[in-house]
């Protein structure tokens, strides 16, 4: 209990000296219109740092053990605090342009790269702790997912029929072409939803980045972790939204083992470049 009381206090303490830094900062700033949408801003930044800062402690052994439908469910807040976060430092961007602003935007330019940084970090931290389990909401019989290392198995004895959709089983092709197809079909298609996000950033980026899910005896999409990340979170989200936006809309045709249908991991590779305005 000690130890747990002494966190705590560390944890209140360091936003005690941070909301002493900010008091510093805001005297700094000369413009009263900008200074209060600065204030604004510190406001969501707050918000935004005791999130991912909270979500980076361990749980369990010096890791974060969580369900997958846990993981989701940080993935769509993260998605929300990250929004009203930026959506604070887009309105001091497009509205403070002139030079009258430039040295208060000197002192508030400074503090969001830092910012970004910490968020960042906390968010990478997070995801080297990171150990998932499947458990889904839609009916207990589907968390039962073949393991990975038996559908690797599985597949080279070609006991396993993959999973497919039917835009690619239509065509007839053999079990080999239908699989690659079905790969073409889900990296183009959640490319395609992943680009709707990609227009909310103003920058260019280089994104790789590779997702596991689990597609279940009812052909469903269901997010489990990224097993490789971007090292940027706001391109992770990217990722993420575009992924759970696809998922939202389509059914695919399940695995089958023994002429039953199964529930398997899938791990999907995403590379895409893209350029800001």
């Amino acid at each position: 209990m000690r130890v747990k009381i002494f966190k705590l206090f560390l944890f209140l303490f360091s936003f005690s000296v941070w909301s002493q830094k900010n008091d510093s900062l805001v005297d700094l700033i000369k413009n009263e219109d900008l200074k209060i949408d600065f204030q604004e801003y510190l406001k969501e930044e707050q918000k935004v740092l005791m999130f991912f800062q909270t979500k980076a402690n361990p749980n369990k052994d010096g890791s974060i053990e969580i369900t997958n439908e846990e993981n989701s469910a940080y993935y769509d807040q993260a998605v929300s605090e990250y929004k009203a976060f930026e959506k604070a430092k887009r309105l001091i961007y497009r509205n403070y342009y002139d030079k009258i602003y430039q040295e208060d935007k000197v002192h508030i330019y400074k503090r969001f790269n830092f910012v970004n940084k910490k968020i960042n970090e906390f968010y990478i931290s997070r995801f080297k702790l990171l150990k998932t389990n499947i458990s889904n909401a839609l009916k207990p019989e589907k968390a039962d997912v073949l393991p990975v290392d038996i559908c690797q198995r599985l597949t080279e004895s070609k006991e396993l029929l993959q999973p497919t959709h039917d835009t690619c089983k239509k065509l007839g092709l053999s079990i080999t072409d239908e699989t690659t197809c079905f790969a073409n079909y889900l990296r183009n298609n959640v490319a395609q939803h992943i680009q709707k996000y990609i227009g909310e950033s103003d920058e260019s980026a280089n994104i790789s980045t590779a997702i596991q899910f689990v597609i279940d005896n009812e052909g469903n999409l269901v997010f489990d972790k990224f097993t490789r990340s971007c090292g940027i979170l706001e391109y992770d989200l990217m990722v993420y939204r575009g992924f759970k936006s696809f998922a939202a809309s389509t059914v695919f045709c399940p695995a089958k083992y023994n002429d039953k249908n199964v529930a398997i991991y899938y791990n999907l590779p995403v590379r895409m470049v893209f350029g800001g305005y």
